[in-house]
């Protein structure tokens, strides 16, 4: 993943190892899946809901899906 700097991932993936793992002792299902990648983007735009900001976020979501 060029796209994202190292230290920049190695700091994530604290918290998103965090987030899988309560996610899997919960037995999980596709709707929370669904509602945790909601909660992200609406809180990543909450002061910034400009149509740029979106269509940004969209873009990554398919490409992630793609990435998948």
């Amino acid at each position: 993943m060029p796209y994202i700097k190292r230290h920049l991932r190695d700091n994530l993936n604290i918290h998103i190892d965090n987030l899988v793992d309560a996610m899997k002792a919960s037995d999980y299902t596709p709707g929370d899946v669904n509602y945790v990648i909601t909660c992200v983007l609406k809180g990543l735009t909450s002061d910034n809901q400009c149509y740029d900001t979106i269509n940004k976020l969209v873009g990554a979501l398919e490409c992630a899906k793609l990435e998948y």
